[in-house]
């Protein structure tokens, strides 16, 4: 069966249909190979590439778990399934959230992935609410909670508590390497991942 690719890329039916799910055949613009989309890595483009060193380096070793991957000398993380916009949606500060982009309201924090509960001092806390508009409160609950920001992506598992808020997230795809006969893992840019759809024969 003949095959082509949408017009848009993954990142941007993110963007237009609000939610997305890591499987089905894809295509990238900078490779020959179709491939399996399996998962989604949080990722903060601005953020990652001038706030630490352990920026991901999209040609390093690539080490793939079920559920986790390590990317070079980069900490491991873990990889997702799903992925939804994420605005004005509220999240606890808890360690089920992975949000690196606010470690550095934490005094001389290393630890990455960053989880929220990290958060869960006067000092942070006080810091992001002058700052910024990242935080409310549920008045229900009385508890102060993270809201999704415009640009905001949500990645999560449905049978996982763990989820993660980044603004950009990586592409995880699998494809059979021709020169080695096994399969090769690969990260990819959301905006350079296509899906592709059947064309109807002729």
């Amino acid at each position: 069966m003949n095959t082509k690719i949408q017009e848009q890329s993954l990142y941007s039916q993110l963007m237009k249909n609000g939610s997305e799910s890591a499987e089905g055949r894809v295509r990238s613009l900078s490779l020959l190979e179709e491939m399996t989309l399996i998962g989604f890595v949080p990722y903060n483009m601005v953020w990652h590439n001038s706030r630490i060193a352990t920026a991901f380096n999209l040609n390093a070793k690539l080490i793939v778990t079920p559920y986790y991957i390590k990317v070079g000398d980069n900490p491991v993380y873990p990889y997702y399934t799903k992925a939804r916009k994420a605005k004005g949606l509220r999240y606890s500060l808890d360690e089920y959230l992975i949000i690196d982009k606010l470690s550095e309201y934490v005094y001389n924090n290393q630890s990455y992935p960053f989880t929220a509960d990290k958060l869960n001092n006067g000092g942070a806390l006080r810091s992001l609410k002058q700052k910024t508009n990242y935080l409310a409160l549920d008045e229900d609950t009385n508890e102060t909670k993270y809201v999704g920001q415009k640009d905001d992506i949500e990645l999560y598992r449905d049978c996982w508590k763990d989820r993660s808020v980044s603004d950009d997230m990586l592409c995880l795809c699998v494809y059979m390497n021709k020169v080695t006969g096994r399969p090769s893992y690969i990260l990819l840019p959301s905006t350079d991942v296509f899906r592709v759809i059947p064309e109807k024969e002729e």
